[in-house]
């Protein structure tokens, strides 16, 4: 979008922004678990209690990871007072989560992934979550939170809401705080692949076309991807005062996404 107007790229950034979220929202409403995780055992119509059990352990073992990471990393005895899970879905993290802090803000889109997040905490007998929409995130204090975390939900948004996202959650952290997000930086893919997926986006017979390929629902929403500048999480992450940064590089599929684990320190003026 080299050359254009500043208005004109604030108008396309919002119209992104708020196709991603439409999505989104549908996808919570038709097929929540497979929106997640897209694996075919998740589809709504054939998910059993065995495909629903390895969901949440997979939840559990990437909060056992991120838990190991931070503490060998940065504080052996850390054990969050607030937690944040931006992006919960139905709550796949947020509840074991929820297990390692006194209390979880727990974030997304969808209202019917709100909802079904809400009903799992419960049938787990999990108390301590609670739920907002994203637009309820100003809602939570500056300086408020112990630990951010975010996974596999950036990619989603496109970055120049995502950037302004990520800032919000770190002005979230208090001093000493830690936090854990992944981001997508990077596809290795055909130009014939990208050229797909941004017809995909923006027209709507194309994804109903790639659907029909791919044996999926015709009228399906596209699941958008995006990848974000390096160079902008960096800066983003120095100015709001995360100092030590420890990456951990995560491939699925064609993406390279990278896993930000850091503190939030006193840092010296830019």
């Amino acid at each position: 979008m080299a050359g254009l107007p500043q208005s004109q790229k604030r108008t396309e950034n919002f119209s992104i922004r708020a196709e991603t979220d439409r999505d989104w929202e549908e996808w919570g409403k038709r097929d929540p678990y497979w929106a997640v995780l897209a694996a075919e055992r998740f589809r709504k119509d054939v998910l059993d209690d065995s495909a629903l059990g390895d969901f949440f352990s997979s939840g559990r073992e990437h909060v056992d990871h991120v838990m190991a990471v931070l503490r060998q990393n940065f504080r052996d005895n850390f054990r969050p007072l607030r937690s944040l899970d931006f992006g919960c879905g139905v709550g796949r993290v947020a509840i074991p989560l929820a297990q390692y802090s006194e209390s979880v803000a727990a974030i997304d889109i969808s209202p019917a992934m709100l909802e079904e997040a809400a009903r799992n905490a419960a049938s787990q007998n999990v108390r301590n979550i609670e739920f907002f929409r994203t637009g309820e995130l100003n809602s939570i204090p500056p300086q408020s939170l112990d630990l951010v975390h975010s996974f596999l939900v950036f990619q989603h948004i496109p970055p120049s809401s995502g950037i302004a996202i990520l800032e919000e959650c770190l002005r979230k952290l208090k001093p000493g705080g830690l936090g854990a997000l992944h981001l997508t930086i990077a596809r290795n893919a055909s130009r014939v692949k990208h050229a797909t997926s941004v017809l995909r986006q923006r027209f709507g017979l194309v994804n109903r076309v790639c659907n029909l390929l791919q044996g999926r629902p015709v009228s399906g929403p596209a699941i958008h991807m995006f990848t974000y500048p390096v160079h902008d999480i960096f800066w983003s992450m120095r100015a709001a005062g995360c100092g030590r940064i420890f990456v951990e590089l995560l491939e699925h599929r064609d993406y390279l996404g990278a896993m930000y684990y850091f503190e939030k320190v006193e840092l010296s003026p830019l």
